[in-house]
């Protein structure tokens, strides 16, 4: 069973707990019934106890779209619900303080449990714009050192460089991050040394809680990030156990000149373009040509092979092979990487559909790593490919939690319940994703699957058009195009597009199942059958999941189709249905604890409950 972890932003006073992200509020740990207007009253005067809230303060936060008349009765009567649940009063108050004619003080102590942290983008201060690859990748590596050392929710990558020279307050990211402390500084490289300065900071109250400058040899950095992961897991915690100091240890100094080819390969890794991966492969390369034993430039080529494939850029054969030898040696230099572990299961699961291999090395990842947002997405795509659809939309969640921000990953929340039968989940969560960032063709091209998925094929048109204008024609994207054109009965536009494809076939590698979405769509069944048995013959990574979409519904009562299941060689439970139902206006999953047992996760609240 997938696992079910939770990062609430808790506020301590008293007997009680608030939860500021669920809305909850916990007295000696059972649930306490204050919703609505009252709780938001109660986050307002804890985010700033011990100072006047005055009633326009409140008015503004809360009541904005109300009337004078209703704030004021509002008011009145959210504060005496509030005192009614805190065991509070006027006349001797405990936690709540009336200030007449001008507004409320909490004056109990407030305590803060900090569990969740974001490493914003560290300012590039060398001078040359060219450095910049330093700052981000030294960034990147304390996201990864903090990340093993205390149980936090660490966001990562993806997300925390959207505020890359923002002008948003310390206060607005953390609110939009969701988390409880920031992490910022500055990076200064120059004359084969560099200086970090990194500070921790409370952006409810503005407070620095540490703050410190390091300078050392290029050849200390990763020496340097641990001793700076380990400050500041000790200004959270106090102190660190035995386990989480040597899990911030670095195994060995690095070669600086090829720590600095790693940084750059990570950068152009990140952008996932055609471009930036041959980049990518150029400096991890150099990385292990200048030292031989540093196991994470093998871990990122082997990633960069993956991510190639999964773009449809070369053949799995070419690449797969290659990625699993890249991400073993890793693994014999260094078996406490988590990304290493995790590139091995991608492997496992796109290539060899290995998914007993592929289960044990994600868990060993997430074991290593809880905060690898990847790892998370990478094994949620290997539960949906064997349908067990429930643990899958589990782990995407997961997966968003800590990158909250990632377009990919908030489209792949909607591809998750898309494959789970939530259809207007799934065009909800992708309509949201897709806001984040309109240009990226990657989020119009989900959505367009999950429109067509729920029938809604003229929805489903328009957004596979606006995925292949974006992507300047992309073959991927073009094939959807095609695909919902045959699906309104545009022939002539679905067979252009078939020839178009059979075109760049001579040029480039096209998955075959890209012709079996096109033939299946036009009612081609043989040829559909012949181009899903090439993909088999190819190991094509999306072959196991996308068998059971909408595209090929039609297919599966042949017999050729069961013997295309069998020959994959899916696990037994492989026909299980989803157990996905909606509980009111929320979505549940079921979990099993037992033979006689069930439990439901709520994907809404995030709460488990008989």
């Amino acid at each position: 069973m997938a696992t079910v972890r939770k990062f609430p932003l808790a506020l301590r006073f008293g007997p009680f707990e608030a939860d500021l992200h669920s809305g909850e509020l916990l007295k000696s740990g059972a649930k306490v019934k204050l919703q609505g207007q009252p709780f938001q009253v109660l986050a307002a005067l804890l985010e700033r106890a011990g100072q006047v809230v005055t009633r326009e303060e409140l008015r503004q936060k809360i009541w904005q779209a109300n009337t004078f008349v209703d704030f004021e009765r509002g008011l009145n009567k959210a504060i005496n619900r509030l005192r009614e649940s805190l065991g509070d009063s006027a006349e001797e108050p405990k936690f709540i303080e009336t200030l007449p004619r001008r507004g409320y003080r909490f004056i109990a102590r407030v305590e803060r449990n900090i569990r969740s942290l974001a490493v914003l983008p560290l300012d590039n201060l060398s001078g040359d714009p060219n450095l910049e690859y330093w700052a981000d990748g030294i960034t990147d590596e304390m996201i990864t050192h903090v990340a093993k050392i205390v149980d936090l929710r660490v966001i990562s990558r993806t997300s925390i460089m959207r505020f890359k020279h923002t002008e948003k307050s310390t206060l607005e990211i953390a609110r939009e991050l969701r988390v409880d402390v920031l992490v910022q500084g500055s990076v200064v490289v120059s004359d084969q040394r560099v200086r970090i300065r990194a500070q921790l900071v409370d952006p409810f109250s503005e407070q620095h809680l540490w703050a410190d400058t390091y300078d050392r040899e290029l050849g200390d950095v990763v020496t340097l990030q641990a001793q700076i992961a380990q400050a500041i897991a000790r200004h959270i915690r106090a102190r660190l156990t035995p386990e989480e100091h040597a899990r911030s240890e670095p195994r060995r100094p690095v070669n600086p000149q090829a720590y600095e080819a790693y940084l750059k390969g990570r950068f152009f890794w990140s952008n996932r373009t055609t471009g930036g991966l041959e980049k990518a492969v150029e400096y991890f390369s150099r990385a292990v040509s200048i030292d031989a034993d540093y196991a994470p430039a093998y871990s990122g080529l082997a990633d960069t092979y993956i991510m190639s494939s999964l773009f449809g850029f070369q053949s799995p054969h070419e690449l797969f092979p290659t990625a699993k030898k890249l991400a073993e040696k890793a693994l014999a230099l260094d078996e406490t990487l988590a990304e290493a572990h995790k590139s091995l299961g991608a492997i496992r699961d796109l290539y060899e559909w290995d998914w007993t291999s592929a289960e044990q090395a994600f868990t060993r990842a997430l074991e290593l790593d809880p905060n690898c947002a990847i790892a998370h997405q990478w094994y949620a795509a290997l539960l949906s490919n064997v349908r067990r659809y429930d643990e899958a939309v589990i782990q995407a969640l997961q997966a968003r939690d800590l990158d909250p921000l990632s377009l990919v990953i908030n489209a792949f929340v909607g591809f998750m319940y898309m494959r789970a039968g939530q259809h207007d989940r799934a065009i909800q969560e992708c309509c949201k994703a897709v806001e984040l960032d309109p240009n990226n063709p990657f989020g119009h091209w989900i959505l367009a699957r999950s429109f067509d998925a729920a029938d809604k094929t003229a929805e489903a048109l328009e957004e596979a058009q606006q995925a292949v204008v974006l992507s300047g024609s992309h073959p991927l994207y073009a094939v959807q195009l095609g695909y919902e054109r045959a699906r309104i009965g545009d022939w002539a536009g679905a067979l252009s597009a078939l020839r178009e494809l059979a075109k760049r076939r001579d040029s480039v590698y096209i998955s075959p199942i890209d012709f079996a979405l096109l033939h299946s769509g036009l009612g081609e069944i043989d040829s559909a059958f012949e181009s899903l048995d090439a993909a088999y013959k190819d190991r094509v990574p999306r072959l196991p999941g996308h068998l059971w979409e909408k595209p090929f519904d039609r297919l599966r009562s042949d017999a050729r189709f069961q013997d295309l299941v069998r020959r994959i060689g899916f696990p037994p439970n492989y026909s299980a249905d989803s157990k996905a139902r909606k509980q009111g206006q929320q979505y549940v999953l079921a979990i099993e604890q037992d033979s006689n047992e069930r439990i439901w996760l709520c994907l809404d609240c995030r709460q488990l409950f008989p």
